[in-house]
């Protein structure tokens, strides 16, 4: 545990590490990214994400700025989990339909075509 001005935290050592003892970011790439970020923009409640300046903080910490990302409103949810969500069950359905996930939008997954396909699927949170 380390404490910085009164401020207690923990580092995750452990977190997605390889044998060469760094953490892995493989499953990620930009192409990754801009799958996932055009999926989400296919939804209608889509926003940009408003950034929120912690300038008191900065300052106390001594470092120049401090953003926090406000997902508190995310497609109406008040948690930003839905993101990585909906994508999993985005690339589960892609999956099931034999495409890759950019050739699926939030109307296209709507679509009769696609229930005719699938057929009935449930998903439900175990929160």
């Amino acid at each position: 545990m380390g404490n910085l001005t009164g401020i207690k935290y923990i580092a995750n050592e452990t977190a997605r590490k390889t044998d060469t003892g760094k953490a892995s970011v493989e499953f990620i790439n930009s192409e990754v990214v801009e799958k996932v970020r055009n999926f989400h923009k296919s939804f209608p409640e889509y926003k940009v994400t408003p950034l929120h300046s912690l300038d008191e903080l900065s300052k106390q910490l001594g470092v120049s700025n401090i953003w926090v990302k406000d997902e508190s409103y995310r497609f109406g949810l008040n948690a930003f989990k839905v993101l990585g969500g909906s994508y999993a069950v985005g690339n589960y359905l892609a999956e099931k339909l034999n495409v890759d996930i950019s050739e699926l939008s939030f109307e296209k997954l709507r679509s009769n075509e696609v229930k005719e396909k699938l057929g009935s699927h449930y998903f439900c949170n175990s929160n």
